[in-house]
């Protein structure tokens, strides 16, 4: 699977001053690119221990992997199944509600 990670450098900016959510975030986008497609990344144990869920209502097209224990830092991905990509969208600070104000 391919990692569009334009945004990531800029959005990891916002992680600075929070070590261990910086170490999760490594941790995820290496997982991310070990996965083949997105049914492996769906189904994958390794994607529910780090939170994967789809975001619900208007932002259902966006999923997202907690970088925090209670789950406010989140970081929101989409994915295009037809080109095998996931793109690194935003890292959300307010348990995503800062992304529904940016969209």
């Amino acid at each position: 699977m391919q990692l569009d990670s334009d945004n990531l450098k800029s959005e990891s900016k916002k992680l600075k001053r929070y070590n261990n959510e910086q170490k999760m975030l490594d941790k995820i986008i290496i997982h991310l690119k070990m996965c083949k497609n997105f049914k492996e990344l769906e189904s994958n144990p390794i994607s529910k221990m780090y939170g994967f869920e789809r975001l619900k209502y208007s932002l259902s097209d966006y999923y997202s992997f907690r970088l925090e224990k209670g789950g406010v830092i989140r970081l929101i991905i989409s994915v295009d199944e037809e080109n095998n990509i996931i793109k690194i969208e935003f890292i959300s600070m307010d348990h995503y509600n800062d992304f529904k104000r940016k969209i």
